[in-house]
């Protein structure tokens, strides 16, 4: 008997003995994988993992891209790859690319004063300095021909439009780099304001030409003086695997730190730091059941503070926006926390801030909730053209356009999203709120046959198809733009001539704004509908759409509204509602079918009769009495106040 415990103690320590891959910056490769005899790469370990194997990542700094290829673990025999942490939660196991720091560089009179160059034969995918991403012009500005003189101010025109070198009227990137340090942007986004380019981007800016890499300091700085570091591809690669998961890594300097593609499925990234490139975690077409949760994700740029709404006073924000978007990227957003595509992926509890995507969903049976984003140049939520799931408990704080539903009727695909229970955040008089953009009037794809020359849908299409529906019910919208875009649903009618309309905004409390289209929508209902002192271009209130269906407030009189609805930047306001607030009762009931206007509405996802009190339920993301959720917000907002402390020092 005893011989035979003996054996079975034997066997289960060898069992964990093999379950553990340790890796260490100090190993060695032909060493046995033991944390006292570990591997050096990280690869290499990944390379011997096996279903239940955890590949264990000792402190320190990995230099290498690493991909997770044709791996299968199970449900219940994850392949883990898990870094280290201390007691305080502090990231110690550091994983970036190769990188190739750069050194010995020299100055380049013949492109401009302060200009750096040093020979590199390949252009970068991403370039950090003493840590921190910095703006690198895209390929398609640096091949653009220069023009003499030197522009004194940099209109719209030289930072946007096409690229075709006999046409475009954009600044070549060479003359960027050029360009004097004072100089200032002019943008329609800015109206008659103007801000000056270096400040917001760090002082530094570089692109790479015909083997040369150059860098500008607009500050009187210079190579010598920082650590530059170029590197290319992506962090983990996951392809064609399935149950794998990453865990407690802290990411940085690859273009994406995660990219799960090829068919991919049940892929789980937890309790991860990711910063710098173009995205944090980007999920491909034909990945399934993806979940990204409890992350810490920012973008690591050189000046993040300037990640912020713009306003009638500041318009940093609206430049950093534009110069990630037609700059660095090519017209798209070139920064994202978390980007999605495949099917049935949840994301929640992750803190996303400093950038200007939070996060963009695509694919069906999406589940996006309790996030806490902030301080996004450009969207908190955006949607893809073939998103349908549902988006619940976020606090959106300081984004340029909190939720935005893109690419509407892009293809033929049956799309519906549910987004309730938000609480959506604006600094006073910034950024806007809610905007549906439909698909460009020049229309391609499988729906082309119902367009006319204009891009107009035509009045008896020969292939007509129900593209689906938005539904916008129950949340709350504090502060934002006195001329907010909400729903531009007059454009969306002339242009689809759709009865009815497919956007279903109920219940929630927001600023009313020229651009809801009154007469045209069917199911504007419940809502606590707030005027904005001052706004040229408002709704008419008077018509029956709204008076009939919907109360109507004075902008003045919102902070009575609620608890304390006092209004501040990067604070978070007490969004519970008094006793007497005309919020109340106001509300339909959404648990159940209704019909609203001869159109039949099926109970919508989120809320269980009973789930208010009184004669009718109470506009916005919290329903009269409900302390629970005002102190879910408040978590989430705390959330992001401690994430903070992860971050490598500036």
């Amino acid at each position: 008997m005893k011989n035979l415990l003996t054996l079975l103690c034997l066997t289960a320590s060898s069992a964990v003995f093999c379950a553990e891959i340790y890796v260490s910056p100090k190993g060695n490769d032909a060493n046995a994988g033991t944390a006292d005899s570990p591997l050096k790469s990280v690869q290499k370990a990944v390379n011997k993992a096996k279903a239940g194997d955890t590949v264990k990542l000792l402190p320190g700094i990995f230099r290498e891209n690493v991909t997770v290829s044709n791996k299968a673990g199970t449900a219940e025999k994850p392949i883990t790859i898990c870094g280290s942490r201390d007691k305080s939660g502090n990231y110690l196991a550091i994983l970036e690319p190769v990188g190739k720091e750069l050194k010995n560089w020299t100055p380049a009179p013949e492109i401009g004063k302060d200009v750096w160059k040093i020979p590199l034969a390949k252009r970068p995918d991403l370039l950090t300095m003493d840590g921190r991403m910095i703006a690198q012009i895209n390929k398609f500005n640096m091949v653009l021909p220069r023009r003499k003189p030197l522009p004194e101010k940099i209109t719209q025109d030289m930072i946007w439009k096409d690229y075709l070198p006999k046409t475009s009227k954009r600044l070549s990137g060479l003359d960027l780099l050029a360009v004097k340090a004072d100089i200032m942007v002019s943008h329609s986004y800015f109206r008659d304001r103007e801000e000056a380019l270096f400040p917001v981007i760090g002082y530094v800016l570089c692109g790479w030409y015909k083997g040369n890499l150059y860098l500008r300091y607009a500050n009187g700085s210079e190579p010598a003086k920082h650590t530059i570091t170029a590197s290319y591809g992506n962090g983990i690669t996951i392809k064609n695997s399935k149950y794998v998961t990453l865990r407690d890594l802290y990411m940085r300097g690859s273009t994406v730190q995660i990219f799960i593609t090829d068919k991919s499925s049940n892929t789980v990234v937890e309790n991860n730091l990711l910063m710098h490139g173009s995205a944090r975690v980007k999920v491909a077409r034909g990945v399934s059941d993806t979940t990204v949760r409890g992350n810490i994700l920012t973008c690591g740029f050189i000046q993040d503070e300037h990640f912020k709404l713009r306003s009638g006073n500041d318009m940093r924000g609206g430049l950093l926006y534009l110069i990630f978007k037609y700059v660095i990227g090519v017209s798209t957003s070139d920064d994202v926390g978390i980007i999605f595509i495949g099917k049935n992926t949840h994301v929640y509890d992750n803190v996303i801030f400093d950038g200007l995507l939070g996060i963009e969903a695509g694919g069906p049976g999406a589940k996006v909730y309790n996030n806490s984003i902030r301080n996004m140049s450009s969207c908190g939520i955006i949607t893809g053209y073939i998103s349908s799931g549902e988006f619940f408990n976020n606090l959106v704080m300081n984004s340029g356009i909190p939720l935005r539903i893109h690419d509407w009727r892009h293809e033929k695909f049956y799309r519906t999203e549910y987004h309730y229970n938000n609480l959506f955040v604006q600094a006073p008089h910034a950024g806007s709120y809610v905007h549906i953009y439909g698909a460009p009037d020049k229309v391609n794809g499988p729906d082309k046959v119902n367009y006319d020359k204009n891009g107009i849908y035509k009045e008896n299409p020969p292939a007509p198809f129900d593209p689906g529906k938005v539904f916008v019910y129950h949340n709350t919208f504090v502060g934002g733009n006195n001329t907010a875009t909400i729903i531009p649903v007059r454009a969306y009618y002339r242009k689809y001539r759709e009865q009815p309309m497919p956007f279903y905004i109920m219940n929630n409390i927001i600023k009313s704004s020229w651009s809801w289209g009154m007469k045209f929508q069917h199911a504007l209902a419940g809502n606590l509908l707030y005027v904005a002192k001052k706004d040229l271009r408002q709704a008419n209130l008077t018509d029956k759409t709204v008076a009939d269906f919907n109360r109507v407030s004075p902008f003045e009189k919102l902070d009575s509204i609620w608890v304390d609805g006092s209004i501040k930047p990067d604070k978070l306001p007490d969004a519970r509602l008094k006793a007497d607030s005309v919020a109340a009762e106001c509300a339909v009931d959404v648990s159940k079918d209704f019909v609203f206007r001869g159109y039949k509405v099926q109970a919508l996802p989120g809320f269980k009769p009973g789930y208010y009190k009184g004669k009718a339920p109470a506009a916005g993301a919290i329903q009269m009495g409900d302390d629970e959720k005002m102190q879910h917000f408040n978590m989430l907002y705390e959330r992001f106040e401690k994430a903070r402390k992860y971050l490598p020092a500036r």
